[in-house]
């Protein structure tokens, strides 16, 4: 943890070496050019909340392009609007001089006002390019990340240092700014932007359930959990098996349902088999319309360890009228209300989470959870975000002299602060 003194010298110096390049700032125009940098393009909350909001922004007339660095790529994500005409540098890493040399020409031929850099690697590339003359665009990061995964942990003085040197950062719920300025992180401008989701796409569908769970040969009386997540660690999927075994010998009949792929995937698969669970998990791969997966199942799941901060895949749950059981990380507490629209635990507590589990296997508490579901999320609307985008991107136009903005309507203030 950076102490105030160091915290005050990093401030310090980050201004004088922002003096350094804009000494001659270059004018952004009111309908900024605007870049989004991402570090790849695989399926994750992160890479969807991209696309979804350079599309919507390129709908309200902002012109705007998308640069993928590494070689990581889903069809899945690279098919949704906002990604199809994207750029892919393929970069192996960035220890190397030659990857530096290509995302800085790529910066340079993107003659971009503002870059939003999604997360530590974007962010602290595209920070000391600018020193480097690489682009002269004001620089915002869109932080998705509370709990972060050691390898994370590594980058995270550079990632102070990069957040020193840019114009804005943009936080995805309140409990990660909350905690994240208890650590000192620190850049000139502050907003949360709470993420949201098109609300039109999603609804209870209780047509599809029918034909999906038939589908998936779920009886009536059988209780369907899914987790809708890519295969990574942090995900834990694991947990969500050893709580199905514990719910079994519980009397619950539960069938799992995991929609996504990933490099956990095998061990998970491995872990059915030897949990002798293999008969009830259901693994669908990864989905380009997860809406019919969805509405087959009672709850939804996520029980991350680290990294999840504002699920997407939570929200489309819940409007889809299908209660949550999360793991109470980031800003689980800011979607689900304990016993309203689902059920919280503590992160790692697997007899909490399984406890959880058996409440929500009780028909009674269960439809009164998804009564609540829908109506739990109308706050949570796309539109809402990117509105939130836009004034974003007018109040970092305006330089760096703003001290307060209200981004958007929504259940409580947004404002763009000033870190001074």
């Amino acid at each position: 943890m950076i102490v105030p003194r160091s915290q005050a010298f990093l401030r310090h110096m980050a201004s004088r070496l922002n003096d350094l390049w804009s000494a001659s700032p270059t004018p952004v125009p009111d309908q900024a050019k605007v870049l989004f940098l991402v570090a790849g393009l695989s399926v994750g909350g992160a890479e969807r909340h991209t696309v979804t909001v350079r599309a919507a922004l390129a709908r309200r007339g902002f012109p705007t392009s998308l640069l993928a660095v590494g070689s990581r790529r889903s069809e899945v994500i690279a098919a949704l609007p906002g990604a199809e005409d994207a750029e892919q540098l393929n970069v192996k890493g960035m220890s190397s001089l030659s990857g530096w040399v290509s995302l800085w020409r790529a910066l340079r031929r993107s003659d971009a006002n503002i870059v939003v850099c999604v997360n530590q690697a974007p962010l602290i590339s595209a920070a000391f390019l600018r020193l480097a003359l690489g682009t002269r665009a004001k620089i915002v990061c869109v932080f998705h990340t509370t709990i972060l995964r050691p390898s994370d942990q590594i980058r995270l003085p550079l990632f102070r240092v990069g957040l020193g040197l840019a114009d804005a950062l943009v936080y995805v719920s309140r409990n990660q700014a909350s905690y994240w300025r208890a650590r000192w992180l620190w850049c000139r401008k502050q907003a949360i932007i709470q993420n949201g989701i098109d609300l039109d796409r999603f609804g209870a569908d209780p047509a599809a359930r029918v034909a999906m769970r038939q589908r998936l040969d779920v009886a009536d009386d059988e209780i369907l959990v899914g987790l809708v997540a890519a295969f990574r660690p942090e995900k834990n999927h694991a947990q969500l098996l050893d709580v199905v075994r514990e719910a079994h010998d519980r009397g619950a009949r539960v069938k799992v349902l995991f929609v996504g792929d990933g490099e956990t995937r095998p061990s998970t698969e491995r872990l059915a088999r030897d949990l002798n669970l293999d008969s009830l998990v259901i693994f669908a791969g990864e989905q380009s319309d997860v809406r019919p997966w969805m509405s087959a199942c009672d709850c939804g799941v996520l029980c991350s360890d680290a990294v999840e901060t504002f699920s997407l895949a939570a929200i489309e749950f819940l409007a889809s009228g299908v209660p949550m059981l999360m793991s109470d990380i980031g800003g689980a507490s800011e979607i689900v209300e304990h016993g309203v629209n689902g059920f919280l635990f503590a992160v790692g507590d697997s007899q909490a989470f399984a406890d959880c589990l058996m409440k929500a296997s009780d028909p009674a508490i269960r439809e009164r959870l998804q009564a609540q579901a829908v109506r739990s999320v109308q706050g949570l609307s796309e539109e809402r975000m990117v509105d939130g985008y836009v004034s974003l991107l007018h109040a970092v136009s305006a330089g760096s002299r703003q001290r307060l903005r209200r981004l958007a309507p929504e259940t409580g203030p947004l404002p763009v602060r000033s870190a001074d």
